[in-house]
């Protein structure tokens, strides 16, 4: 545990500087420790990144998450870092892999590269492989589709948002085929559902999964 008591040390010694990360001012300063965390971080692997969240039901406590942003080749790396935390900084809690949002916020949009996706305005439906019905496909519905579907980080855009959604271990184990299409005139009317709805459509099918595998 040589790496991972390096790297702990290292944030012992620095945490006070990242008390409510997400309401500093963007200056030269916040850069720097910005900078700091990440390449102390890579020190230990390149492809981990990290994040920090106020928990909308419990505003004291504090989250660092060390995440791979959905790579799975890494997520080993994660969990053992992660294994090692300190137990002793009562204002942190420590988390392996991104969450999902529905643990620590009421709503949420997602800005990436300039595409806000705000979930309220999104739609999906579940795309049935009858050839393998183990495997979990979505389709995306967008009311402004035509804005974003030729953007270069449309991708990266809606990876993000399943990834906030659902989490990141979830979304890397479970989402095996992702794609978008415009919003119908009457999502309801044409079998779309909320997106909020999600993570139980997901669940549902991970247990009919279950049963599946069993039979």
């Amino acid at each position: 545990m040589e790496k991972e008591k390096i790297f702990w040390d290292w944030f012992r010694e620095h945490e006070k500087a990242f008390h409510y990360y997400n309401e500093i001012p963007d200056s030269p300063q916040k850069d720097e420790i910005t900078i700091a965390l990440g390449r102390k971080l890579h020190e230990y692997c390149d492809h981990l990144y990290f994040a920090f969240m106020q928990n909308f039901y419990d505003p004291d406590k504090e989250h660092f998450i060390i995440t791979t942003n959905g790579n799975q080749d890494y997520f080993k790396q994660v969990f053992k870092l992660v294994e090692y935390a300190p137990r002793d900084l009562s204002r942190w809690f420590f988390e392996a892999l991104l969450p999902p949002a529905k643990r620590y916020t009421d709503h949420y949009t997602v800005d990436y590269e300039g595409i806000i996706l705000d979930p309220k305005e999104i739609w999906f439906r579940q795309l049935v492989n009858s050839a393998s019905p183990l495997l979990f496909g979505v389709m995306l519905f967008f009311k402004d589709y035509d804005i974003y579907h030729d953007h270069e980080d449309i991708g990266g855009a809606v990876e993000r948002l399943l990834i906030t959604e659902l989490g990141e271990l979830s979304i890397s184990l479970n989402v095996h085929y992702l794609d978008i299409s415009p919003l119908p005139p009457d999502p309801e009317e044409s079998g779309c559902m909320p997106f909020h709805d999600l993570a139980e459509v997901l669940e549902r099918h991970l247990d009919q999964k279950v049963k599946l595998t069993r039979n």
